[in-house]
């Protein structure tokens, strides 16, 4: 059995025990010094799962927010079309497209899984 750790190798020999063979192991294992200190755990999988969860959460909040956003320019823009009267400059409306843009631009990354 190769070792998983230098902490591993360390208390192997440390701890002198006739039934563990630490020569061996250490012969198996491929290159002891390329090993991490100590092996990582493996996560529980409540403990995945818990983040997943907050991680769609987080996902679902950021969508909303961006959809609202989306909805309140596209309303005004309608309520403008439908009254004759702008309640924006040509500017601020520019201004809140784009950064609608850039939102929808940087969600994307974090959305797709």
């Amino acid at each position: 059995m190769p070792f998983r750790s230098k902490s591993q190798v360390r208390a192997c020999f440390a701890k002198k025990d006739p039934n563990w063979d630490c020569h061996q192991w250490a012969d198996e294992t491929s290159d002891i010094k390329s090993l991490p200190e100590k092996k990582k755990k493996k996560k529980k999988f409540s403990e995945w799962l818990n983040e997943e969860v907050n991680r769609t959460e987080l996902q679902n909040t950021l969508l909303r927010d961006l959809v609202k956003e989306i909805l309140d320019y596209v309303n005004t823009v309608i309520d403008e079309s439908r009254t004759g009267k702008s309640s924006m400059s040509q500017m601020a409306k520019a201004q809140m497209a784009h950064n609608i843009k850039i939102r929808i631009d940087s969600k994307m990354v974090t959305i797709d899984p």
